[in-house]
């Protein structure tokens, strides 16, 4: 997960979307159902352990998100996905999609490389791993602190 540190505002973009969905043809509406697809896709190939798949449909979300509405197409993001290219194999943007957020899927033995220059390029980088087993949570700063720490040094040895 990187927080690219870009301010986004919304401003009238439910409004514009909501306006758009009931228009005959709308890029919107096919956004939408595109992005309902590939989440339900998402879905069943983490459960059948299909990584390919998964990647494949995070990528397909991304450009449908960006599709949705011209805000939602966060320049910023492109140069992230453009700059770290040769560490990642999938990227979705977070959010409304002018924002901060993106999570990014990196290719085998680059977890390391991606994350230094993220962090070059004025990121800050929350390491995640997808987890099977659940979810669970912290409470109280020393805790939180040593369970990031605990993360960021599981995802550095990985490479």
């Amino acid at each position: 997960m990187i927080y690219t540190s870009e301010a986004h505002v919304s401003g009238n973009i439910h409004q514009d979307i909501l306006d758009s969905y009931g228009m005959e043809d709308s890029a919107t509406f096919s956004a939408l159902v595109s992005l309902r697809v590939s989440a339900d896709l998402m879905v069943t190939a983490l459960e059948c352990g299909d990584m390919a798949g998964y990647i494949d449909n995070l990528n397909r979300s991304c450009e449908n998100l960006y599709r949705l509405h011209a805000s939602c197409d966060s320049s910023v993001h492109r140069k992230y996905c453009r700059d770290l290219e040769e560490h990642i194999l999938g990227r979705k943007t977070c959010g409304a999609g002018g924002g901060g957020g993106m999570l990014v899927y990196t290719r085998p033995g680059h977890r390391r490389a991606c994350l230094l220059r993220a962090q070059e390029m004025g990121g800050v980088v929350w390491p995640v791993m997808l987890d099977f087993k659940g979810v669970s949570t912290w409470s109280g700063e020393s805790t939180q602190k040593d369970e990031v720490e605990s993360i960021r040094a599981r995802c550095s040895c990985n490479g």
